[in-house]
């Protein structure tokens, strides 16, 4: 299990929550995942465990279903990796060490949190342009200082 497949599966929860809001539960899920910078594959693994299961315990139908729409599908990282655009995958990759570098100061649950790593993983998954990035670069001033 490779960690850019717990990314992905990070990803694809907080695309659930669009739907189905998290709570307490989801966000620490995200935390822990987040935080699960070089560990071990096993550890990884688990962790990927309790992603799949936060997910479907917001959208069960989804674990079940024979046609899945694409909503709430794990990221692909090799969407990233393969990013032509060097400015923009740059950006996501800027941003997501951010993300890991909040999750590792053991953020409070809050709304503000709870949106901040929320989008901001939303936006590593999504279409954004390079320049929508520069927010987060503000946004986590408020956790990091």
């Amino acid at each position: 299990m490779k960690r850019d497949q717990l990314i992905g599966a990070l990803i694809g929860i907080v695309r659930a929550t669009d739907n189905a809001p998290g709570d307490e539960e989801t966000f620490q899920v995200i935390v822990d995942g987040l935080k699960m910078d070089g560990e071990d594959e096993v550890l990884i693994e688990n962790q990927y465990k309790l992603s799949m299961n936060e997910k479907f315990r917001l959208v069960p139908d989804c674990m079940i279903c024979k046609t899945p729409c694409g909503r709430t599908f794990n990221y692909d990282m090799n969407d990233l990796w393969e990013e032509a655009d060097e400015e923009l995958k740059q950006a996501k990759i800027d941003l997501l060490n951010d993300l890991i570098e909040v999750a590792k100061s053991n953020p409070s649950y809050t709304k503000e949190a709870e949106s901040y790593l929320y989008d901001g993983l939303f936006a590593i998954g999504d279409y954004y342009m390079a320049s929508q990035f520069d927010e987060f670069k503000e946004r986590k001033k408020q956790f990091i200082k």
